[in-house]
């Protein structure tokens, strides 16, 4: 195992560095038992809806931090809670498993847990004082491939483990990870999903097949973007046939980044009736006018080629426009050629994103608007210069963020050494992009298909007295250690989260 001298040497070289070697080098350093011991630093000090212990004649709420007694979802302590504790080490142990990430590996049917993923706190939006999810795991999906039979995984997040006779607002949450891979892209999901429950919002969050076989098992993977966009088709149906046992709408927001970005559109597009919104960070929408754009040279980023060719199955230069699986997956000419209705869209985008231009984004806009679809962009305006709101249509909008990169909501700040690890850009922008976050979160209270129920979530949101204070750190400095293990997750967004 390399000392920890070692490790902060050679993650402050990768830093600055965007070899392969040096990825290479993070890679092996961070699946070990020290790196993962970095990540204590940067919990976030949360807040948490408790559950309820019998003590003598009376039922009294209680934070779950003691697997040897008997739980209770409510203050009658009549509805029994399966609860087990992960340890930070159990969480960077399956975040790490390439093979079994996401496939149903060690699911116990009804058990909660929390999941040490929702409190890491280094987004644009801080996490501090926010609710801390309960989770509990599913399979929703087993498809027998030529592989043998794959299994796919919802991770289910909710306020609280009790399904409340309140009805509460779905969200159907979807991972990056350039449809092939799974660890980093899910942990980026991570980041934001709390700030949802924090207003009443069960989560579903989905693992689905992959192109390639750099991820998953030999049966989820080797998949095409057809295949893939049916596992989120399937998931949209679990959750419209389970919402019921978690006390939630049937009728989700779907939520993407990047990747799962595109999945959350093919939803609010094919399966429009059944979504009350969609929330898209840095979406590829039309893969018509990457491929174009790309064949024309105007489109040149490495890693972003890479990534169409998998999806096409074939090099760029000879990809056929009007061939499958293009024409399906370029929503914003299906909207316009078709007139199809779609729900109501919020948009966040970096303008100095080079592996999904914003003009992705754009077209979506100018689609749904009704406009010319150009997607030559938005000018910044406001006081800030950082960040435009544009009306796309009656019900939709896009924010685009001048300094923001692809993974902008990913973020640390007052590190010991400078670095490039906000994504988000300078701190200005940072916070640009912490309000536009916020202002999404609104959107998706405000569009779903009911209100949020009072006194649900925590935070902002929530009933102060229903709420245990929980968590050991707060979101403030890291040390190198920290930043180290920063730069791993960064890096790997970079290379596998699209």
């Amino acid at each position: 195992m390399k000392t920890l001298a070692g490790i902060l040497a050679i993650g402050l070289a990768a830093l600055s560095s965007s070899s392969l070697q040096a990825q290479t080098e993070l890679t092996d350093i961070f699946q070990s038992t020290l790196a993962c011991t970095l990540i204590q630093p940067l919990l976030a000090d949360v807040a948490i809806n408790p559950l309820y212990v019998q003590d003598g004649d009376a039922c009294v709420a209680r934070t779950p931090d003691d697997e040897s007694l008997d739980y209770f979802s409510d203050a009658a302590c009549e509805q029994p809670v399966d609860f087990s504790e992960t340890p930070v080490q159990d969480y960077c142990d399956a975040l790490l498993d390439s093979d079994g990430l996401g496939e149903g590996q060690g699911v116990v049917e009804e058990q909660w847990t929390l999941s040490p993923g929702s409190r890491l706190d280094v987004g644009a939006r801080p996490l501090e004082g926010v609710l801390w999810p309960y989770l509990q795991r599913r399979v929703y999906r087993e498809i027998e491939t030529a592989n043998g039979l794959c299994s796919l995984e919802m991770r289910v997040y909710s306020p609280s483990p009790d399904a409340t006779s309140t009805q509460r607002p779905s969200m159907l949450a979807f991972h990056g990870g350039s449809w092939s891979s799974r660890g980093f892209g899910f942990f980026g999901l991570e980041l934001t999903i709390p700030h949802y429950v924090d207003q009443g919002f069960v989560v579903y969050a989905p693992f689905y097949r992959l192109l390639g076989d750099s991820d998953g098992s030999a049966a989820c993977n080797q998949a095409d973007i057809a295949q893939i966009v049916d596992d989120a088709k399937a998931a949209l149906d679990w959750v419209q046939a389970h919402a019921a046992e978690y006390g939630s709408s049937d009728k989700p927001v779907v939520f993407g980044q990047s990747a799962g970005a595109h999945l959350a559109t093919a939803l609010a597009v094919d399966e429009a009736e059944s979504v009350s919104s969609a929330i898209l960070l840095y979406p590829p929408t039309d893969f018509a006018d990457f491929v174009m754009r790309a064949q024309q040279g105007y489109y040149t980023d490495e890693q972003g080629l890479g990534i169409l060719e998998r999806v096409l199955g074939v090099g760029v230069a000879e990809a056929d426009v009007s061939a499958s699986p293009i024409p399906e997956n370029s929503f914003p000419q299906r909207i316009v050629e078709s007139d199809l209705s779609v729900p109501p869209v919020f948009m966040i985008h970096g303008m100095q994103d080079n592996l999904v231009e914003a003009r992705q984004s754009v077209r979506l806009c100018d689609a749904l608007s009704g406009r010319e679809l150009t997607g030559l962009g938005v000018e910044i305006e406001g006081p800030s210069g950082l960040r435009s709101v544009s009306d796309c249509g009656t019900d939709s909008t896009l924010q685009l963020i001048r300094e923001g990169q692809h993974a902008l909501d990913v973020c640390v700040v007052d590190t010991l050494v400078a670095t490039d690890l906000c994504l988000s850009g300078s701190d200005d922008s940072r916070e640009e992009v912490s309000l536009a976050i916020g202002e999404a979160v609104s959107f998706a209270v405000e569009t779903s298909e009911l209100d949020t129920p009072s006194g649900d979530g925590g935070g902002e949101g929530g009933d102060a007295d229903d709420v245990v204070a929980r968590g050991s750190s707060g979101s403030g400095g890291l040390g190198g250690a920290g930043l180290v293990l920063l730069g791993i997750f960064v890096l790997h967004r970079r290379g596998q989260r699209q």
